[in-house]
């Protein structure tokens, strides 16, 4: 199973302060996600067709749309350019592949009260230009933000971020936070998810999956 991962720490911490002056710290600190987002949410079941989400973004003028497991649970995310680089480009008809063969996954995202500093730090991280919303104490997506929905506010943010991610490649203290999100092996929600053979999995499924080797 998939699912989405957070990060469990301020991106953006003291130690970077340290490091970067003037007003560089300055670009969108006071700024939070919530701010900025789009919301609601809008979903699809995993099982529809591209071209059924593809109505659904049309209809409401978005860009992306969030993929939804039969639990509700918020799997990975369709956009435009996964439509034209893995369907459109191949000659595959929209009304023969569901979205669940192109969502880009596990869903990245972020906490509402976070700065637009710490979404655009992830984003450059994981080369991505959205990130789902999540609220921490109900566990329900609150909304989508994406990379234009940043630079609208603040331009020069994501200049900062590639920066700060040079500066964590030769810094031990500025190691990415732990992740948390919903285990790809149980499907349950874990605040220590790591990383083993390309899936983000919880505690217990690692030492389930180390006994049976």
């Amino acid at each position: 199973m998939e699912g989405g991962l957070v990060e469990k720490d301020n991106l953006f911490n003291t130690s970077m302060g340290c490091r970067m002056s003037g007003g560089a710290m300055a670009v969108g600190e006071g700024v939070r996600i919530r701010e900025v987002m789009s919301s609601p949410v809008i979903t699809v079941d995993e099982e529809a067709t591209v071209e059924e989400a593809a109505k659904v973004m049309t209809k409401h003028k978005i860009g992306s749309v969030i993929v939804a497991a039969k639990d509700g649970r918020p799997i990975g995310i369709v956009t435009n350019d996964d439509i034209v680089r893995r369907l459109v480009s191949k000659n595959l008809r929209p009304s023969d592949v569901r979205v669940k063969g192109i969502m880009s996954h596990p869903l990245l995202m972020i906490e509402p009260e976070a700065t637009i500093q710490e979404a655009a730090e992830r984003m450059t991280r994981h080369d991505v230009k959205r990130l789902a919303v999540m609220d921490p104490d109900r566990l329900q997506l609150v909304g989508v933000v994406s990379a234009a929905d940043i630079t609208r506010m603040a331009p020069m943010v994501f200049t900062i971020a590639s920066e700060y991610l040079k500066l964590r490649e030769t810094d031990e203290e500025l190691k990415p936070p732990p992740l948390a999100g919903y285990c790809e092996e149980c499907g349950e929600w874990s605040d220590l998810l790591e990383e083993i053979s390309g899936k983000f999995i919880c505690k217990d499924c690692k030492a389930d999956l180390y006994r049976e080797v």
